[in-house]
């Protein structure tokens, strides 16, 4: 929808800039982000459209991969002031009211998984290495899911080699004629396809690293809480009894 809209605009203001010299920059820059769709610039409505969807895509994840739930989720557990104020049975009633409130994310389904093996085996040892396990795992998911968002990154580039190619073969095909200004809009169709799909490009590149940075660190972080902030409570030779007799 927001690439039909920008197409839209360009479409538009190419033909209200058409007469006005004045205004022959604006109106090239119309042009350029594909204002005479039938003459090319469906490459960059193609273009626009992975952009965006590819956009939407990552907001979507770093929003899933929000350090703010995390945060919460770990102040409401180290607001237990001792260790014997936090048995199993109470962590996994902090963790399932707020999830009630603030939806299933990854360090609340692996604090349930946590309960549930201490609930079974009471090992500190075996506890841990079940959240390395799943850490990897919630990894490994984060990473395929966001393979689309890959492809469209690749693809962007690749749409506008393709209207490189379009442009030129345009171009040579009608090369014979002398028609100068259709061997221009032919070349301007090859050239500004693949500078806008390399600025889109460079854009989405930068957006990707940031969320890949933001999920690596978003599973680090959750570790780092199991690790430094729950296994000294629930470690407690009153955790393990309790365990057992749960």
């Amino acid at each position: 929808m927001i690439a039909a809209f920008v197409s839209l605009i360009c479409i538009f203001g190419t033909k209200f800039t058409t007469n006005v010299p004045s205004l022959s920059f604006i109106h090239r820059f119309f042009i350029l982000l594909g204002g005479k769709f039938s003459a090319g610039g469906y490459i960059q409505f193609f273009t626009f459209f992975a952009f965006f969807w590819a956009l939407l895509e990552a907001r979507h994840y770093k929003h899933e991969f929000d350090m703010s739930r995390v945060q919460a989720l770990v102040k409401g557990i180290a607001g237990q002031k001792s260790p014997s104020n936090l048995d199993i049975n109470s962590l996994e009633h902090i963790v399932l009211n707020f999830e009630k409130s603030q939806g299933k994310f990854v360090l609340s389904d692996l604090l349930k998984k946590v309960v549930q093996k201490l609930k079974l085996n009471p090992s500190i040892s075996e506890t841990l290495d079940l959240v390395n396990v799943q850490i990897d795992i919630y990894r490994e998911k984060a990473f395929g899911a966001q393979n689309l968002i890959r492809y469209l990154n690749f693809a962007i580039p690749s749409l506008g080699f393709i209207g490189t190619v379009l442009g030129l073969s345009d171009a040579m095909m009608i090369a014979h004629t002398g028609d100068m200004e259709k061997i221009s809009l032919s070349l301007g169709v090859a050239f500004d396809t693949t500078l806008v799909a390399l600025v889109l490009g460079l854009i989405l590149m930068w957006d990707i690293h940031e969320l890949e940075e933001l999920t690596d660190l978003y599973h680090a972080e959750t570790k780092d809480f199991i690790y430094n902030n729950l296994v000294p409570k629930i470690e407690s030779k009153g955790q393990i009894n309790h365990a057992q007799k749960a």
